[in-house]
């Protein structure tokens, strides 16, 4: 749980690694990883985390909820995606 970086590759790495992340609840978080994560509100306390923490690691519900999220989420940094992207910015740029 990281106060000061955006996204991260992280919870990207748990999530492909098929555990779910437990990250701070922030816009850029929920964008990117939609309902493939366990979220803690912003300025929780160690507590709060440690719950967070539980019910990842024993609620099985909450478990497969976000893995069965987790392709979607995982799709939207896929490299082929990321070219075919920054390929479309770039001849974009040209043509103008």
């Amino acid at each position: 749980v990281a106060e000061y970086e955006g996204l991260g590759t992280t919870p990207l790495e748990a999530l492909a690694c098929g555990v779910p992340p437990v990250v701070l609840d922030t816009d850029v978080a929920r964008e990117s990883l939609g309902d493939a994560a366990v979220f803690v509100p912003f300025n929780s306390d160690v507590p709060a985390i440690a719950r967070a923490l539980e019910t990842v690691l024993f609620d099985q519900t909450v478990r497969a909820r976000v893995l069965a999220a987790a392709p979607a989420a995982l799709a939207k940094y896929k490299w082929p995606r990321a070219a075919a992207e920054t390929l479309a910015l770039l001849e974009s740029v040209v043509n103008q």
